[in-house]
């Protein structure tokens, strides 16, 4: 019975021992670990923003300055050479500059929404012959452009 482990005896000689404290953070570099990844994350996600603002400011600006312009006209070019640029700006592809009219729209519908019923008729007809759109038609095309820009960069 001296050689039990729980005899008195050898109870009596583990009486004087301390057990070590119990850490305060169970695994202190797996903490580390998760807040590495997480300050990355945190870090990539400010990054992405800050890069993306001025792009989607830019065309704000723009579409500020063809509403300003006072003639019509050159109002409603101005806002198809914007269109354009903006889509060149997130899509740098050669393919895109060549396209026109119905297919021009076609695309717009494909890679971003579709254009509203005002804009899309400018796109595709009106834009080769803008003095024959009337003033309230000209008015739902920048109304519809609009929604169409701030709906296009959402993507």
């Amino acid at each position: 019975m001296a050689n039990s482990p729980l005899s008195p005896e050898v109870l009596a000689e583990l009486k004087g021992l301390q057990m070590p404290p119990v850490p305060e953070a169970p695994l202190p570099w797996l903490w580390m670990i998760l807040a590495a990844v997480l300050a990355t994350l945190l870090i990539w996600a400010v990054v992405t923003w800050w890069m993306r603002r001025p792009r989607l400011r830019g065309w704000k600006v723009l579409f500020a300055e063809a509403q300003a312009i006072e003639d019509d006209i050159e109002a409603l070019t101005a806002l198809a050479v914007l269109c354009r640029r903006f889509v060149l700006s997130k899509y740098d592809a050669p393919e895109v500059a060549r396209l026109s009219g119905a297919s021009w729209v076609a695309y717009l519908s494909t890679q971003f929404v579709a254009p509203r019923a005002a804009f899309s008729a400018f796109l595709a007809e009106g834009i080769y012959r803008p003095d024959a759109i009337d003033s309230q038609t000209r008015v739902a095309i920048f109304a519809d452009a609009a929604v169409w820009f701030e709906e296009a960069s959402a993507r």
